[in-house]
C-alpha cells in the first residue's frame, strides 16, 4: 500500500466530546486523501415504549424525528471540524444500527477512524458504533483515537507483534504510516512458557520486511513483567515515546477476550495512545 486515498471517520450521532474528526482531517490532508464522515443511529426500543400499545407508533415517530435532527447536528459538527479538508469531504448518515452502517460503508475507505469503546448507550438511542463490532465486520483497519488527541504525527510507532494473521494484516495496513515514521520498534511480549530467542527471530524478520518498505525499523522481544501483555505493551510504548501502537485485533476468539481479558480488549477500552488495529 503506497498511501491512504480515502479515510472514513465515525461521528457519533449524539453530542460526544473528543471526536477524532480533526485528526482524521489532518491525516487526509497529509496523504491527499478524501475524507468521509459517517454517522448512524437507531431508536433503542425499550419495554416502556412497547407498553404504550397503540401510542407506541407515535412515540417511535417522534423519536425518529429527534434522531434525524441528531444526525443533521452530527453532520454540522463534522463539517465544522474538517477544516481545510472541507472541499475534499463527503458525508453519509443512516437511521440504522451504527456498527452495521459503518462496517458496510467501510468498503469506500482505506482506513476507519473511531473513538475508543464508550460506556452504556443512552436510554432512547443507539448513537455510536462499537469499535469491536466494526473491527470484526468491516475488513478495514480501525484507528482508535483517545479523547483529546487532535494530531497524529506517528513519529515513533510500536508494533505489538504476535505471529498471527491479524498482526501481519495490521503491519500491512499500517505501512503508509510506518514508512514515514522516524522510528519503528517491532516488539513481541512473551509469556513465561514462550522462548524470547524465538521471538527475537520473528521480530527481526518483521523489522527487515519493514526496512524493505522504507521504514526505520528495529526489533526486540521481552518476557512479560507487567500483569498483562497489554500493560507491557503500553509501558514499552511510553518508553519509546510512541504516539501510535499497531497491533492485530482479536487473535483469540472475541468472546474469550471479553470474558477473560486480552490485549485487544484493553487497547480498546483504555488505549495508551492512538492504536491501529486490524483483524
Amino acid at each position: 500500500m503506497q498511501g491512504y486515498r480515502s479515510i472514513m471517520v465515525h461521528v457519533p450521532a449524539d453530542d460526544a466530546a473528543g471526536l477524532p474528526v480533526g485528526l482524521a482531517a489532518d491525516l487526509a490532508q497529509r496523504f491527499g486523501a478524501r475524507l468521509i464522515g459517517i454517522a448512524a443511529g437507531d431508536v433503542a426500543l425499550t419495554m416502556s415504549v412497547a407498553s404504550y400499545g397503540s401510542a407506541s407508533a407515535q412515540v417511535i415517530t417522534l423519536q425518529m424525528a429527534e434522531l434525524e435532527e441528531m444526525l443533521r447536528a452530527a453532520e454540522a459538527r463534522f463539517r465544522g471540524a474538517a477544516g481545510a479538508a472541507g472541499e475534499h469531504t463527503e458525508w453519509r448518515s443512516f437511521t440504522e444500527f451504527p456498527a452495521t452502517a459503518v462496517s458496510r460503508e467501510a468498503r469506500a475507505a482505506d482506513l476507519l477512524v473511531m473513538s475508543p469503546r464508550r460506556g452504556a448507550f443512552g436510554s432512547n438511542f443507539i448513537s455510536a458504533a462499537e469499535p469491536g463490532d466494526v473491527l470484526m465486520q468491516a475488513g478495514r483497519p480501525v484507528l482508535l483515537v483517545p479523547p483529546g488527541i487532535g494530531h497524529l504525527p506517528a513519529a515513533r510507532v510500536l508494533v505489538a507483534w504476535k505471529d498471527r494473521r491479524e498482526a501481519r494484516r495490521a503491519v500491512q495496513d499500517a505501512l503508509p504510516l510506518l514508512a514515514r515514521a522516524e522510528r519503528v520498534q517491532v516488539l513481541e511480549v512473551c509469556e513465561p512458557e514462550e522462548s524470547v530467542a524465538d521471538a527475537e527471530r520473528r521480530t527481526a524478520d518483521v523489522a527487515a520486511y519493514l526496512r524493505g518498505h522504507g521504514a526505520r525499523a528495529e526489533s526486540a522481544a521481552c518476557a512479560r513483567r507487567e500483569p498483562t501483555a497489554a500493560r507491557q505493551i503500553a509501558a514499552a510504548a511510553t518508553a519509546l515515546g510512541a504516539d501510535l501502537i499497531v497491533a492485530g485485533g482479536y487473535g483469540h476468539a472475541r468472546l474469550r477476550e471479553w470474558i477473560f481479558g486480552g490485549v485487544t480488549r484493553e487497547l480498546m477500552v483504555h488505549p495508551a495512545c492512538c492504536c491501529l488495529l486490524s483483524h
